[in-house]
């Protein structure tokens, strides 16, 4: 499980890895589970989110995509 804070405001990205087949279906993507996000801890400092996705589904925060300058998708069949 991927663990990290979030404040108000803030968000995360959950999307297809690159090297996943575009042709795939959401049966074979989803085929070892859903995607769980539990809420940890809460506190003033933010929340502590815990996401659980299978290993075909990137996770990346908001900032860390506009930090990296991240291309979320450059494929015509994803649109992020």
């Amino acid at each position: 499980m991927l663990s990290f804070k979030r404040n108000d405001g803030e968000s995360f990205y959950i999307y297809p890895d690159r090297d996943t087949d575009p042709d795939m279906t959401l049966a074979e993507l989803f085929k070892s589970g859903p995607i769980e996000v539990m809420v940890c801890q809460r506190g003033f400092g933010g929340t502590q989110v815990g996401v659980a996705a299978p290993k075909t589904l990137t996770i990346r925060r908001d900032d860390f995509i506009e930090r990296r300058k991240w291309q979320i998708a450059d494929d015509k069949h994803l649109s992020f």
